[in-house]
């Protein structure tokens, strides 16, 4: 057990030695194994030493890639301020773009978090359609900033609503742990049942596993909240249900996408051919089936019931808008605002509505994983050592 124990410790340092990702936090987590490995020779420390510095150092960079993404995300709507400045200053939105580009176009590329690659794509797709153009693009671009500053608001909100929640998830969490460290300080016989018995060893990663799995649970949970689209696609409804949640959180990234095109000067036609190509992902296919339709020789106004269909009922105001200016009615730029603005509103009232559920959604991972873990990390070894020193055991 000495020799494990300096494998333990020495292989812990030329880890952290190559792996310069390695924090703080893991290093000392390792080395505190590392020296209760060697004090303790237990079987127990040397098999979940590093089962929880792998734990420990793949939440870190989990955390570290969901702060980078809302960092990200944060910065978007300041790309956009700096392109009006300087528009409005006189400065030429090609110049202007140039110094920008490369910076956009890494987030589009590398983002993993589906909210930044989306508004950076927006972003993209608004300035180069500008250029192609060759019109005006400040209007549109300040509706834009407008729609990011609102996902960007959305962020947070769902990370306050989440903060409480988490908190108290995270004492459950670690209540198995300190619970047994207490209680085994003060009873040997339960120390040397966590420490030298192979049941307390099954007991502690049971413990451990149905820990983790329930705060993994609650994270897919939180994350759910910025994208209510995830489900168990496990139907065809579901899956058509799925597809048209997430459809209509794209629906203002979409309209503001067509203002900005509409307003740079692109025909109606074109603009559909913009979002069909480089819109949100998930409206794209709406989008190509209406200019198949028309290609085929149906009016726009026959065409558009397919978007409806295809992307659902949240599109219907979009699709009666169109149908509206081309029979020469109202202006489609004022209409097209006003669309904008009712679905960031009802955007931010469902992400409201779902901060509100949080709280009772989080209850069945507390129920199904925290529980059983406290009953299993804690209760079962004091039953099994008290019955045996009553002589049952």
């Amino acid at each position: 057990m000495l020799i494990a124990g300096v494998v333990f410790v020495g292989g812990c340092g030329v880890w952290l030695g190559w792996e310069r990702r390695a924090s703080v936090v893991v290093a000392t987590t390792a080395l505190l194994f590392g020296a209760t490995l060697l004090a303790t020779r237990s079987l127990t420390v040397l098999v979940l030493g590093p089962v929880l510095i792998m734990m420990v150092e793949r939440e870190r960079q989990r955390l570290g890639r969901l702060h980078a993404a809302r960092s990200d995300l944060e910065r978007l709507p300041g790309v956009v301020d700096e392109l009006l400045q300087r528009l409005r200053s006189g400065a030429t939105l090609r110049s202007v773009w140039a110094p920008l580009a490369d910076e956009v176009e890494g987030l589009c590329d590398r983002a993993a978090d589906t909210a930044v690659a989306l508004a950076a794509g927006l972003i993209r797709a608004s300035v180069e359609s500008s250029l192609e153009a060759g019109g005006p693009a400040t209007d549109g671009l300040q509706r834009l900033r407008y729609t990011l500053a609102g996902s960007v608001q959305a962020e947070r909100l769902a990370r306050s609503a989440a903060a409480q929640a988490l908190a108290s998830a995270a004492l459950l969490c670690a209540a198995p742990g300190v619970f047994a460290v207490v209680v085994a300080s003060v009873h040997p016989e339960l120390r040397a049942f966590y420490l030298h018995r192979g049941a307390g060893l099954v007991c502690l990663l049971i413990s451990i596993g149905l820990v983790y799995g329930g705060w993994w649970w609650m994270q897919r949970l939180i994350a759910s909240l910025g994208a209510p689209g995830r489900r168990l696609l496990l139907t065809p409804a579901s899956r058509r249900l799925a597809l048209h949640e997430e459809a209509r959180r794209c629906l203002a990234q979409t309209v503001d996408l067509l203002a900005v095109c509409l307003g740079s000067g692109k025909t109606l036609p074109a603009a559909l051919e913009l979002v069909a190509s480089r819109g949100p992902a998930v409206v794209r296919d709406g989008f190509a089936s209406v200019l198949a339709r028309c290609r085929e020789g149906s009016t726009l106004a026959d065409a558009l019931p397919v978007l409806v269909d295809q992307l659902g009922p949240a599109y219907q105001p979009l699709a009666g808008a169109l149908v509206v200016n081309e029979q020469g009615g109202a202006s489609l730029g004022l209409l097209l605002g006003r669309l904008a603005d009712d679905a960031e509103s009802a955007r931010r009232f469902h992400h409201e509505l779902l901060a509100r559920r949080l709280p009772i959604a989080l209850l069945p991972p507390l129920t199904v994983c925290m529980l059983p873990a406290i009953v299993v990390g804690t209760l079962v070894p004091l039953v099994v050592v008290s019955f045996g020193d009553l002589g049952l055991g």
